[in-house]
């Protein structure tokens, strides 16, 4: 089920401040961070220029966080190089997702930024 139509614009605005913090406006059209909510998940994307065609822009997602309605949990995942999401094992769940985004933000394990 998605989120509820009230749950959207608190969570769109916090997400959208965790993306603007980290974005270098510096360097936007070379690499940036966007996000895309789908149904229960929120889905987060490295955004940077094709390395043989700087006008073409590739998309690839490194983080997801999922909200499961029946235990109003969160769980983490990471995706990995077979292009496969897997639950992040040092912190796979919270009750919080501003608990999560900190998580992505240290990347203790260097699994979301490298």
């Amino acid at each position: 089920m998605p989120f509820k139509a009230e749950e959207l614009p608190l969570l769109e605005s916090y997400i959208k401040q965790y993306c603007d913090r980290r974005n270098n406006p510096d360097i936007y059209e070379e690499l940036h961070l966007e996000y895309e909510i789908e149904n229960q998940s929120i889905i987060f994307l490295e955004v940077r220029q094709h390395w043989q065609d700087p006008s073409r822009k590739t998309r690839s997602a490194f983080a997801k966080m999922r909200f499961i309605r029946s235990s109003k949990k969160w769980n983490l995942y990471m995706m990995r190089q077979d292009l496969k999401w897997y639950l992040y094992d040092p912190f796979p769940e919270s009750q919080s997702y501003v608990t999560l985004l900190e998580v992505i933000d240290k990347d203790q394990h260097g699994c979301f930024y490298g």
